[in-house]
């Protein structure tokens, strides 16, 4: 299992380069932004966990942000890309912060988690019972091209991930107090290819057989059994 120091060393490593990498998978960031700002309502209060969410915290245009990561390093990048937000360094399944917040997103970091259930149920305390979790990662059937594409030097590298199928993180969410809203699959090609990309992936990822095949899968969830002590009527999905 992966350790908690390799992980920070890991993304600290990559962080003098991490413009690089975003602006290099800038087709793709662009695709999962659109989606988080389908659900996610401008003005919200945000959570977003893990090296990630760096960009998209600031895509999802919230009246108050905070951005959590394991590494100093990258926390330091994200707080000079985007001085308006509030960027800390943070242990994900022991996290320690302040306050409650509409919106929760787990970015690409529930595969590199040691516990997954462990850090639901530590989300909870951020939680109204209005709030939504979002929990965006990479479907098993790229695990090879996405290899691939590390060796070329096309994506970040990463670490060893936990393959989680949808069906597994939703059990996973409902055994640590939550209910499964909805789960879809986007982004059929994740680089852009002129007039193909965006055709493919606006209309073609939604079909009932070729949507298994999408590049990544979104879980959203809500909270049960909270009190009623924060009515925020902001969140309508």
């Amino acid at each position: 299992m992966i350790s908690k120091e390799q992980i920070k060393s890991h993304y600290d490593s990559l962080a003098p380069n991490v413009n690089e990498w975003l602006d290099k998978n800038a087709y793709f960031h662009r695709q999962l932004n659109s989606q988080l700002r389908f659900v996610v309502r401008p003005g919200s209060r945000v959570l977003a966990l893990g090296c990630g969410a760096v960009d998209s915290l600031a895509a999802m245009q919230p009246s108050h942000g905070v951005g959590v990561d394991l590494s100093p390093a990258l926390i330091e990048q994200a707080r000079v890309r985007h001085p308006g937000l509030e960027f800390m360094v943070g242990d994900v399944e022991n996290l320690e912060l302040g306050g409650q917040f509409d919106y929760i997103i787990l970015n690409m970091v529930v595969g590199e988690l040691a516990d997954v259930q462990k850090c639901f149920e530590g989300l909870r305390k951020f939680c109204t019972p209005q709030t939504r979790i979002l929990i965006f990662y990479y479907s098993r059937l790229w695990e090879k091209p996405l290899k691939c594409a590390e060796r070329l030097k096309l994506k970040m590298p990463s670490l060893q991930q936990n393959w989680l199928p949808p069906d597994e993180v939703v059990n996973l969410l409902e055994l640590s107090g939550y209910q499964m809203v909805r789960v879809s699959r986007h982004v059929l090609i994740p680089k852009h290819i002129p007039l193909i990309s965006n055709l493919v992936n606006r209309f073609l990822g939604w079909l009932p057989v070729i949507k298994h095949l999408c590049f990544t899968h979104l879980v959203v969830a809500r909270p049960i059994g909270l009190r009623p002590a924060d009515q925020n009527p902001s969140v309508s999905i």
